[in-house]
């Protein structure tokens, strides 16, 4: 069902899909931009820290939890050994904002011609 939905919105297109295997499910489709977004795991701890106000425990918790649950899926929705770290960039968030990652990921969708139509669709960014 989760293949089916994310193919689905994928194909009608001016969609973001963040996790949930995204980029192993539409890295077949012409005009899609992969993009992976990452940090050291310092940043993250410290991140994840403040955000749930949780220690430095709890929070490393939280992060190997999550990281396990994600490979499972990608594991589930890719098979052993496929490859499923292909993407059209990255982004390392430790080392850019948010506002400068939205403007990359920007120019990069411009760059490969997807934006061409949006306007009269729907507003980006």
């Amino acid at each position: 069902t989760l293949i089916d939905l994310i193919t689905s919105f994928a194909n009608d297109g001016y969609c973001i899909i963040v996790g949930r295997a995204g980029h192993i499910i539409t890295r077949d489709i012409e005009k899609s931009l992969l993009v992976k977004l990452t940090a050291p795991l310092d940043w993250r701890i410290k991140r994840i820290m403040e955000k749930n106000n949780l220690n430095m425990r709890d929070a490393i918790t939280f992060i190997e939890k999550t990281e396990k649950e994600r490979q499972n899926l990608r594991k589930h929705i890719a098979g052993e050994g496929a490859k499923e770290d292909e993407f059209d960039l990255t982004i390392n968030l430790a080392r850019m904002d948010v506002n400068e990652a939205i403007r990359l990921i920007s120019y990069a969708a411009q760059t490969k011609g997807m934006l061409e139509n949006v306007k009269s669709k729907v507003e980006v960014f």
